[in-house]
C-alpha cells in the first residue's frame, strides 16, 4: 500500500528562476522526503495556448464565459482538468487497491478552479491540499491599482469570492507564512463536509547545504541583490538601489546583482554595481557575501531572497515589507530599516568597521532546516 500525491503547478520547479518556483520545488522535495509517491502535472504541459500574449487575450473571454477572475482564467485549462481527473480515476481503480491514500496538491490559488470539479467527482475519496504562496486577491489589486483590468476581472468574478468558494473544497492549506495563515483564519473557509479547514505554515526551506565559511578573496565588501526581474516589486527595489543607494556607497562596497533578466538593466548603472544575470550555481551568489539587501516596498507573501540569505547565514538589510510573513523567531541576523539610503550606508559601515559586531549578527542567524519543517509536518499530520 502506498500514499500517492498528484501535484499540480505552473511553477518552473525544475530550474527555478524566481522565489515562487523555488518554494514549489522545495515543497515537492519535502513530499518526497515524506515518502510520498509524487506525480507532477504542470499547467504548461497541458495548455493548448502556448504564447503568453495569446493566453492573455483568451483569458478575457474565459473570465467572462466561466465567471472566473482574470488571474484564474489565464491559467484555466480544460485539458489539465480532464488529465488530473482521469489519472485520479486510474489510481483509485487500481487492482487490489494498492493506493492507501490519494492526495491532490494544488499549487497557487490560480489553479484552485480544479478543486471544485475534483470534489464533485471524487467526494471524500481524495484529499485536496492547497499550497498558498500569497494572499492573491490583495496582491492582484495592488498590482493592477484597482483600475482597468482589475475592474473587468471583478465584474466577471470577485476574486475574494472565488477564493472562499474554491477553498471550501479543500481539506488543508499549506501557507508560505503566518501572515497567510492568519488571513485564512479570518476567512474561515468551511469545507463542503462542514468541517473547519486546517492551515499549516511551511516556511521556505532549501534542501541544499548552506554556504561554507571562507576568507574573502575580494578587494571590496560584496552586497548581494538576488531577484527575478520579471516581478514588479523587484524592479522597484532595483531602481531604488541604482538611483539612491549605489551613488552613496564608498569604494569599499560593491553591489552584485543576480537573477533572471537582471543584465537587461545594467545600462547606465553606477560603476559599483556588477551584473551577473541568472547563475546556475547558487553558491556563486553567496560566496564572500557581506550583506544581502532587500529594499522591497510592495508585494505579499514571503520574500524568498531573504529566507535564502538567512539559510546561507548571510545577514540581510531590508524593509518591513521584505520581512513580512517570516516568523520573528527566524529573523535573527536581519536589520529592518526604513527606505533611507543614508541609514542603509551607515549600517553597512558600522558592521564593516566592527568585525566583532558583524560576527555576532551573523552568528545569531537561526533559520529552520528541511528536517525541522519535516518534523513540524509530521506533528501536524
Amino acid at each position: 500500500m502506498r500514499d500517492v500525491a498528484l501535484f499540480v503547478t505552473f511553477g518552473d520547479f525544475g530550474t527555478p528562476t524566481d522565489g515562487g518556483s523555488k518554494f514549489t520545488r522545495e515543497v515537492i522535495e519535502l513530499m518526497r522526503l515524506s515518502e510520498l509517491d509524487v506525480e507532477i502535472f504542470s499547467y504548461y504541459d497541458w495548455s493548448s495556448i502556448k504564447h503568453k500574449f495569446l493566453r492573455k487575450i483568451a483569458s478575457m473571454f474565459v473570465a467572462l464565459l466561466l465567471r472566473l477572475p482574470l488571474p484564474v482564467s489565464y491559467f484555466y485549462s480544460d485539458n489539465l482538468r480532464v488529465a488530473i481527473i482521469n489519472r485520479a480515476r486510474e489510481l483509485l481503480g487500481e487492482p487490489c487497491r494498492s493506493i492507501k491514500k490519494l492526495t491532490i496538491f494544488i499549487d497557487h490559488l490560480e489553479l484552485c478552479y480544479l478543486a471544485v470539479d475534483l470534489r464533485k467527482v471524487f467526494g471524500e475519496a481524495v484529499e485536496i491540499v492547497h499550497i498558498s504562496h500569497n494572499i492573491e486577491p490583495a496582491l492582484f489589486q495592488q498590482r493592477m491599482g484597482g483600475k482597468g483590468l482589475y475592474k473587468y476581472s471583478q465584474l466577471c468574478c470577485v476574486y475574494s469570492d472565488f477564493e472562499k468558494e474554491a477553498l471550501s473544497h479543500v481539506d488543508r492549506i499549506y501557507s508560505i507564512s503566518d501572515e497567510e495563515r492568519h488571513h485564512y483564519s479570518l476567512l474561515n473557509p468551511v469545507s463542503s463536509f462542514g468541517t473547519s479547514i486546517k492551515t499549516i505554515t511551511i516556511p521556505p526551506v532549501f534542501s541544499y547545504a548552506s554556504k561554507l565559511e571562507g576568507n574573502s578573496r575580494l578587494s571590496h565588501k560584496k552586497l548581494v541583490f538576488l531577484a527575478s526581474f520579471d516581478w514588479w516589486p523587484n524592479l522597484q527595489a532595483f531602481q531604488w538601489i541604482r538611483d539612491c543607494l549605489a551613488p552613496r556607497l564608498s569604494s569599499e562596497f560593491k553591489i552584485h546583482v543576480y537573477g533572471k533578466n537582471s543584465k537587461k538593466y545594467s545600462f547606465g548603472a553606477p560603476e559599483n554595481m556588477v551584473f551577473h544575470g541568472y547563475v546556475t550555481d547558487i553558491m556563486e551568489v553567496w560566496d564572500n557575501c557581506f550583506f544581502s539587501i532587500a529594499p522591497i516596498v510592495q508585494g505579499a507573501g514571503v520574500n524568498i531572497k531573504v529566507a535564502e540569505s538567512l539559510h546561507n547565514k548571510i545577514p540581510v538589510i531590508g524593509t518591513k515589507v521584505s520581512f513580512g510573513g517570516i516568523s520573528e523567531v527566524y529573523l535573527k541576523g536581519s536589520l529592518e530599516l526604513e527606505l533611507n539610503a543614508d541609514k542603509w550606508v551607515a549600517a553597512m559601515c558600522y558592521y564593516s568597521n566592527s568585525s566583532d559586531e558583524y560576527e555576532k549578527l551573523k552568528g545569531s542567524i537561526s533559520y529552520p532546516s528541511v528536517n525541522d519543517v519535516l518534523e513540524q509536518l509530521r506533528r501536524c499530520a
